[in-house]
């Protein structure tokens, strides 16, 4: 006999694959899990989330079931709590919760939005003033400091830096003089000058980039770069870069591409 998709036990027919009862438990207790879970999202409380996850155990949801349930809510929440661009700590711990109760599969398919929290929630921490613990998936190409901690990385990031064409112009007078009939010796003078006639973004490499609490890493397939935050001296926004300007001997202008420039321009800024 077929096993119950709900409550594992055999079922009365080989075409049936669940229990009538265990049909009905489950759609009532979903219904009630929603329901809780859409008080739970609106006022950002735990309790009533713990409660809806009970509600789903008993009523044979289970884990997939409610993890499915919490990916319909979660990216709206996310969005609602940004809305006013500052994260509460009430706020981070629910969502945090809540993203902890998804399955991996669910929380692919909102990774976006979760994208958007654990940004938020770094930039909390780093405006009271403490280093957030952040877990980095993978091996990275940079050797950090001692008790250097990362606290970003993004990939796929392209490193442009400003390439000046250069032309040669040549100018000059002359003057002919007779010294005999049919014969003119001409004396010339030429002078020959650079001028830079524009300037174009050059791709420099490509590759993954670090942001720790005291370095900027950039791991590209030709060369690794680091240098420290305190160096940046100015930050221009665009669409979908920064443009960072380092202080030294010899001033430098990079741009790396990025798909949050508001973020890296931030998280930079709470870190110098």
């Amino acid at each position: 006999m077929p096993l119950c998709r709900y409550c594992g036990k055999p079922t009365k027919s080989i075409l049936s694959f669940a229990h009538p009862e265990c049909v009905e438990t489950f759609k009532k207790g979903e219904r009630q899990a929603r329901d809780l879970l859409a008080k739970a999202f609106e006022s950002f409380d735990l309790e009533k989330l713990s409660i809806a996850q009970q509600v789903a155990q008993q009523a044979l949801v289970g884990e997939k079931g409610f993890s499915h349930l919490i990916s319909q809510f979660l990216p709206k929440a996310i969005e609602r709590a940004l809305e006013d661009h500052l994260l509460t700590d009430d706020e981070a711990t629910f969502l945090h919760k809540a993203n902890q109760l998804l399955t991996k599969e669910d929380a692919r398919k909102i990774s976006s939005a979760l994208d958007q929290l654990n940004k938020a929630t770094i930039l909390l921490y780093l405006n009271r003033g403490n280093i957030p613990t952040v877990s980095i998936q993978g091996s990275l190409p940079f050797l950090l400091q001692k008790e250097e901690r990362p606290i970003w990385v993004e990939e796929n990031i392209g490193l442009y830096e400003y390439k000046s064409e250069k032309e040669y112009l040549s100018s000059g007078t002359g003057v002919s003089v007779r010294i005999a009939k049919g014969v003119y010796i001409r004396s010339s003078q030429y002078r020959t000058r650079q001028v830079i006639t524009k300037e174009r973004l050059h791709l420099v490499d490509k590759g993954i980039l670090l942001i720790t609490d005291k370095h900027f890493y950039f791991g590209g397939t030709k060369k690794i770069r680091r240098f420290s935050l305190h160096k940046i001296i100015g930050l221009r926004l665009y669409k979908d870069a920064v443009e960072l300007h380092l202080d030294g001997t010899k001033p430098q202008v990079w741009i790396v591409t990025t798909n949050d420039p508001k973020f890296l321009a931030n998280l930079i800024n709470f870190l110098q």
